[in-house]
């Protein structure tokens, strides 16, 4: 949450933007989710028994997909933190409370974990970006696989360089 809450004035200018850029994108995910938590849940409820059930399905499938999906973007654009995870499982507990009752709170806590795995996972996607490698041992495993798949043939011996100059100054 730090690289949110800094003195805007102490920034110089490229900071600044970043800044904006940052404070943009989450004030994006949390207008979305907005829309998730709060007024979806009421058209559905409108709708009878079929939106409630669209409703159910939505917070167990559509929901921790959005959180995983906001982790992993923010800690691929940012390098990751725990603010976006935390915030969107916060955002929920006073939905459940109006819409759904003080049981279902416990998604919060839910989202906030994907939230996290999607943070791991985008920060994992930024440091194959960076270092233009797999990540977590990937290549050492798909290098041994590919070399015991197609052993290299022995390479020929030629004659080294080194002994024909010596030929030419003994002369």
């Amino acid at each position: 949450m730090a690289k949110y809450f800094v003195d805007y004035n102490s920034l110089d200018k490229k900071e600044k933007q970043e800044y904006d850029k940052n404070l943009r994108r989450l004030f994006i995910m949390m207008g979305i989710a907005t829309f998730l938590f709060y007024v979806l849940p009421f058209i559905l409820n409108a709708n009878g028994n079929v939106g409630r059930a669209i409703l159910m399905l939505s917070l167990i499938i559509v929901f921790p997909i959005y959180v995983f999906g906001c982790g992993m973007i923010d800690a691929a654009k940012t390098g990751g933190g725990y603010a976006i995870p935390l915030l969107l499982g916060l955002f929920f507990v006073p939905t459940s409370l109006i819409m759904y009752g003080p049981a279902w709170a416990v998604l919060g806590v839910m989202y906030f974990v994907m939230g996290m795995f999607g943070e791991l996972t985008g920060y994992l996607f930024k440091r194959r970006k960076k270092n233009k490698r797999q990540p977590i041992g990937l290549n050492r495993f798909l290098n041994s696989m590919r070399k015991a798949s197609n052993p290299e043939p022995e390479k020929q011996k030629t004659k080294s360089k080194s002994k024909t100059k010596k030929n030419k100054f003994k002369k």
